[in-house]
C-alpha cells in the first residue's frame, strides 16, 4: 500500500495528517500542487469534493525509497519516498480519501494514535478536542494566504477574540479530564502488567496518557499561531505550555518538525522555504513539487 498526500503548498489542513504519519513512522509521498496543475487535477476529478487535501491510497507501492532516511538516527522516522507512478494513475488503481478530518483519523489509526475501538469514551474526548482544533483553523489562511489589510484584520480578530476564549478552555480540559483519564489509563496498564513505556507518552494529554490525533490537531493550530506570537502560552496557560513542548518532543514528530520547510513571508508573501533555500508559493512555476527529506523537488506535470 502507498499513501500520497496531495495539497497546496501550505502548512495548513494537511499538516496534522503529516504529523500523525511521522509519529507512526509511516512512509508517504507528499505532492504540492497549485495553479494550472491544481486545475488539471480538478478537471480530471481527482478531488471528490472539488478541494484539497486529499490522500491517494494505492494498493501497491508507487515509489522508490531514498537512502537519506536510513542515515537518520531516529528509528521511528519513515523512509523518504520518491514517486514513480503518476497521481491520476495511482488514483485509478486505488482510492482517493477527501476531507482533512478524515485524513487525520485515517493516519491516526495507521499510526496507533487513535483510541482503541472499544474505548468509546476516550474516542469521544479525542474527537471533541480534534473538533475544537478545527474551530481554530482560521490561523491556517492567516499565516498561509492573507496579506496587507486583510491579514491585519483577521489577525486582530483571531488573537483578540478567538484564542483568548479557547486557551483557558484547553487549559481546563487538559488539567481536569485529561489528567483523570491519564490516571485511569495508567492504573489500568499497571493492572494488566503493561509497561508504562508501551501505553503512554509521559504526562497528561487531552484524552489520557497518550497523545492522540486530537492533541496533534490542537498542536498544529497553536504551532501556527506561535509563528505570530511566540510567547502565546507563557504565563497564561502553564499546563498547556508544558503539554505543547512535550508534544513537540515526541519521537517521529520532533524529526518531522526539524526537517520540514520554514513558513516565511507571513502577512506579505507567504511561502515554504526548504533548507536548500528553495521557496515555493502559489505563484511559483511550474505548479507542482514533491517534498522529499523536507526539501522541494520542482516537477512539471
Amino acid at each position: 500500500m502507498a499513501l500520497r498526500i496531495v495539497y497546496l503548498p501550505f502548512r495548513a489542513m494537511a499538516e496534522p495528517t503529516r504529523m500523525l504519519l511521522s509519529l507512526g513512522g509511516i512512509a508517504y509521498e507528499d505532492e504540492a500542487v497549485w495553479g494550472t496543475t491544481f486545475q488539471y487535477y480538478k478537471q480530471h476529478e481527482l478531488y471528490p469534493f472539488g478541494k484539497t487535501p486529499v490522500m491517494v491510497v494505492s494498493p501497491t507501492a508507487s515509489t522508490t525509497t531514498t537512502t537519506a532516511a536510513s542515515d537518520n538516527n531516529n528509528s521511528n522516522a519513515p523512509p523518504t519516498l520518491l514517486p514513480t507512478l503518476p497521481t491520476l494513475v495511482a488514483a485509478d488503481t486505488g482510492i482517493v480519501v477527501a476531507q482533512s478530518g478524515s485524513l487525520a483519523r485515517y493516519a491516526a489509526k495507521l499510526a496507533g494514535r487513535y483510541p482503541t475501538d472499544d474505548d468509546h469514551t476516550t474516542c469521544a474526548v479525542s474527537d471533541a478536542i480534534f473538533e475544537l482544533g478545527q474551530e481554530l483553523c482560521t490561523i491556517n489562511p492567516l499565516v498561509n494566504c492573507y496579506s496587507g489589510e486583510s491579514f491585519a484584520q483577521v489577525e486582530r480578530h483571531y488573537f483578540r477574540d478567538v484564542l483568548p476564549a479557547a486557551l483557558p478552555q484547553l487549559e481546563h480540559q487538559l488539567s481536569t479530564l485529561g489528567a483523570t483519564l491519564a490516571q485511569q489509563q495508567q492504573q489500568a496498564a499497571a493492572g494488566s502488567g503493561r509497561q508504562a513505556a508501551q501505553s503512554d507518552d509521559g504526562g497528561n494529554y487531552f484524552a489520557g496518557s497518550r497523545a492522540s490525533y486530537g492533541d496533534v490537531n490542537i498542536f498544529h493550530m497553536l504551532n501556527n499561531a506561535m509563528l505570530l506570537e511566540p510567547d502565546l502560552l507563557v504565563l497564561r496557560t502553564p499546563t498547556l505550555e508544558d503539554w505543547y513542548w512535550r508534544v513537540s518532543e515526541l519521537d517521529g514528530l520532533k524529526q518531522y518538525l526539524e526537517a520540514r520547510p520554514t513558513l516565511n513571508g507571513i502577512g506579505e508573501d507567504p511561502g515554504l522555504e526548504d533548507s536548500n533555500g528553495v521557496r515555493v508559493t502559489q505563484r511559483s512555476a511550474p505548479g507542482r513539487a514533491w517534498l522529499v527529506d523536507g526539501c522541494w523537488q520542482l516537477d512539471p506535470l
